[in-house]
């Protein structure tokens, strides 16, 4: 029983880190990202991004893993409202995740070859479609916490 606890802590602690930082971009900052030159933004990007792959990799994977492993203990009250919310929780990791990789990751390649004047791409539209990634990783977020505060 204390294992199960210290799981679900875990769990909820690192899914609280997660979404936090993305429902901060979501209410905050992405407004004041669009508003800033874009100098500044993608020399800000690519000093934020290594840090976020370096601190936060591992805490996305512990608790998408972390929640699989609730999932399957929890199998026994496939219907109750705890295990309803874990799997929402789930889908919307799964779902943070994927705009990640398929989004917000290969717009982030793009940004570390920026240099000042640089006009290999629409560096605005770059910084549109990754403020719109965001924005759905933390709607995303937001839908999923409340559904493990919920549950």
């Amino acid at each position: 029983m204390r294992t199960l606890k210290l799981i679900e802590f875990v769990y909820l602690a690192s899914y609280v880190i997660i979404s936090s930082q993305l429902i901060y971009y979501l209410l905050v900052k992405s407004d004041a990202l669009e508003l800033i030159a874009i100098d500044n933004f993608m020399e800000l990007r690519k000093t934020i991004d290594p840090i976020f792959k370096k601190r936060l990799s591992f805490v996305y994977y512990a608790c998408l893993g972390l929640n699989i492993v609730l999932l399957v203990m929890h199998r026994d009250d496939l219907f109750s409202v705890y295990y309803a919310a874990l799997f929402v929780a789930f889908l919307c990791l799964v779902a943070d995740l994927l705009i990640a990789v398929k989004g917000n990751i290969p717009v982030n390649n793009h940004i570390t070859n920026y240099f000042r004047g640089s006009i290999e791409y629409n560096w605005k539209a770059l910084r549109k479609d990754w403020l719109n990634y965001i924005t759905w990783r933390g709607i995303a977020n937001f839908i999923g916490i409340l559904s493990l505060i919920a549950g």
